[in-house]
């Protein structure tokens, strides 16, 4: 704990808060009246931007371990200060004062809070007297108290080129009136933010996008105001189509802004889209043929729609080359995105970031070892990174260290995941103790496959002496698992906010860890979902009419489409090793297919089947089928929990295999891998090979 609490010190002096307070917030949690970690992580979340009422309780925690400690009073009321609290910030230096402390600071600290509870403005002499950052402070807690005049008065004495002043600056000049003058400084300070590291750019960019959103009324049709709401929103994950569609809007009023062609740009180039990056470069080019950003975007379309193997410009920026290896995986050039990200951290060897999709690209093409050295040089630098550590933890499954696995994916929950949205509850966490009666939940995260995978730790859950176990799961899969699960209390995601009926709560995903540590734990033999007989019977006499020959479910490829999830599909006329070899008749369980194709393969397709919402019809046309072969998505996981001999084909990268030839949760799942991603030759003509074998041996 000493080291990690040295480190966080040491990044939090080298302009990295982000990684002090990721560390502080892991300590705290394991050791929570530390008034080292407690102050420490106080001050990381000072360096927030707005109003700071975490960091305000994490001094208050902090002080009632340290009472007597001046330097931590006068940061309680920096903190105070920050969310307008004036009595509450005079009140702690009150006290620093009696304590006969603080000395300068203390004298500097009282003058601000002077100046702030004045109705006058602050006077020339004064701000020509007082540091930059009690200026600035001043400023926060002026705007806080609807003194925007004074906040401006306060800001004209920090020099111009401290671009942290600029979000105060813009908050400032919008609560004077200034609206556009507003706008402008907030694009200052977002062009600062494209240059920063992630943490830096969503804090920034959380602030911007409030500022053009709080002015959407009053500049409705302003553009630098749409532009860059756009800017920012193409540079999340969760609203990026929002910024396109937002940015197209302007764009088709046929205005050829800079800022507006370079975003769109970048926005092509991060979708794969080089072909249609290239004609809007072209374009802005030639209406701004010496704008240095359009010419670094339109350099950088230019090498990747060539394909060429020299390395990337020198000229872009690291988050450029970083669009730039996204585009490439968009594109599924896994391994020019890969020399890519090499580049851009042999230039950024310090950006965390950079190594843990390194480390993402390699693994997914099945480079392990190259991968683990990447996410440890990540966790070198951000040791509380939850995507490094998610990414070790994947690693770690991957060749069968579980231990390790399992408690390294608990940093799940510390990112956005697009399929589970954040949940917050009062009951506790169950930590795997005895039941003693009382009445657990268990919650779904991701997509229906890992929620049927996972779900087969629940009958694991009997012996552990509860009085009544509720499982949250999505609701089109609610009448599978309680037909399934009968001991179980099955109901839908509920949302936040409702009545909660259970003492202790765990997500699905947790469960491994607490259940099945060993890979022997997952070898029980036994299929665990069952089918509505009734639908099986009305299957069974449809799929007869079709003919005597074996029946094969096939599915070649996820919903999920994703860079990380491409090299997982295959198409159709990877198929035709099977196709031609196995004298079968095939049924479609490939969700949104074209017709033509199925006709065209002589793929059967089941008239009538939701093959995305119905799971009980999808669940009962698989039971009567002879074999399944598959794609590594929800379909093998659903026909190997029914128990329905599954072939599934994947690229090498299979954490929930556990480095595996069979799926160890469901041993009727054979598992296929290809030498690289999506080359599918060698796992369909083995698959051809073996598969009347594996039809030769059903009932």
């Amino acid at each position: 704990m000493a080291e990690l609490i040295a480190l966080a010190k040491e990044r939090l002096r080298h302009g990295r808060p982000d990684i002090a307070e990721a560390i502080c917030a892991d300590l705290a949690a394991a050791a929570p009246d530390d008034a080292d970690v407690l102050h420490t992580y106080g001050l990381a979340l000072l360096t927030r931007e707005g109003p700071a009422p975490r960091a305000t309780a994490a001094l208050k925690r902090a002080l009632d371990q340290r009472p007597n400690d001046p330097d931590l009073k006068m940061d309680l009321a920096v903190a105070c200060l920050r969310q307008g609290n004036v009595r509450n910030a005079r009140a702690t230096m009150q006290m620093v004062a009696a304590g006969h402390g603080g000395g300068e600071r203390a004298t500097a600290l009282q003058a601000v809070i002077n100046v702030v509870t004045d109705e006058g403005l602050p006077g020339e002499d004064f701000i020509a007297g007082c540091a930059e950052d009690d200026l600035r402070l001043i400023a926060q807690a002026s705007i806080l108290l609807n003194r925007a005049d004074k906040a401006l008065i306060a800001l004209a004495g920090v020099a111009a080129e401290r671009v942290d002043i600029l979000p105060t600056l813009a908050r400032a000049l919008a609560g004077t009136g200034e609206l556009r003058a507003a706008v402008d400084v907030a694009a200052r300070s977002w062009a600062t933010a494209e240059t920063r590291g992630p943490f830096q750019r969503r804090m920034l960019g959380s602030e911007v996008e409030a500022i053009c959103r709080a002015l959407e009324t009053a500049l409705a049709d302003y553009r630098p105001r749409r532009v860059l709401l756009a800017r920012v929103l193409l540079d999340t994950a969760d609203r990026f189509h929002e910024g396109v569609n937002l940015l197209n809007a302007v764009l088709e009023t046929g205005d050829d802004d800079p800022e507006a062609l370079t975003a769109g740009g970048l926005a092509y180039v991060r979708q794969g889209a080089f072909a249609d990056a290239l004609s809007l470069l072209d374009q802005a080019r030639g209406r701004h043929p010496d704008d240095p950003a359009i010419a670094r975007i339109h350099a950088a379309a230019l090498w990747v729609d060539e394909r060429s193997a020299d390395p990337p410009p020198d000229m872009l920026s690291t988050n450029e080359m970083m669009t730039l290896a996204g585009g490439l995986c968009a594109e599924d050039q896994l391994d020019r995105a890969a020399h890519v990200l090499q580049c851009a951290a042999d230039k950024d060897p310090y950006r965390e970031d950079i190594w843990v999709m390194l480390g993402d690209v390699l693994s997914i093409t099945g480079r392990f070892a190259k991968a683990e050295k990447a996410v440890t040089i990540a966790l070198g630098i951000h040791p509380a990174e939850p995507k490094a550590r998610v990414l070790r933890a994947t690693l770690a499954l991957q060749r069968g260290d579980l231990e390790a696995g399992w408690h390294l994916f608990e940093s799940r929950f510390a990112y956005w995941r697009r399929d589970t949205p954040p949940r917050r509850f009062q009951a506790p966490r169950w930590t795997g103790d005895l039941g003693r009666d009382r009445t657990l939940m268990v919650w779904r995260e991701e997509g229906v496959g890992d929620e049927i995978r996972f779900a087969g730790c629940l009958p694991m859950l009997a012996e552990h002496g509860f009085s009544r176990i509720i499982f949250e799961c999505a609701p089109r899969l609610a009448s599978l698992f309680s037909r399934s699960f009968p001991q179980l209390e099955v109901r839908g995601e509920a949302a936040d906010g409702q009545e909660e009926d259970y003492d202790v709560q765990i997500p699905l995903f947790s469960l491994p860890g607490l259940l099945r540590l060993r890979i022997a734990d997952y070898s029980d033999g036994t299929a665990y979902l069952n089918v509505d007989r009734q639908i099986a019977e009305v299957y069974r006499g449809r799929l007869s009419n079709l003919g005597p020959a074996p029946r094969i479910g096939v599915c070649w490829k996820s919903l999920n489409a994703s860079w990380m999830k491409r090299p997982f599909h295959s198409g159709l006329e990877d198929w035709a090793p099977i196709f031609d070899a196995v004298e079968a008749t095939f049924i479609n369980l490939q969700v949104d297919v074209d017709p033509a194709a199925l006709k065209c393969w002589g793929i059967y397709d089941v008239e009538g089947l939701d093959l995305r919402n119905d799971f009980d019809g999808v669940a009962a046309l698989i039971s009567e089928l002879d074999a399944v072969v598959s794609a590594r998505c929800w379909v093998p996981i659903l026909s190997g929990a029914l128990g329905v001999p599954t072939i599934c084909f994947s690229a090498p990268f299979n954490p929930f295999f556990f480095g595996q030839d069979q799926d160890p949760w469901m041993p009727w799942v054979q598992i296929y891998t290809s030498a690289g991603c999506a080359d599918w030759r060698g796992p369909m003509e083995a698959i051809a090979t073996d598969l009347p074998g594996v039809l030769g041996r059903l009932r």
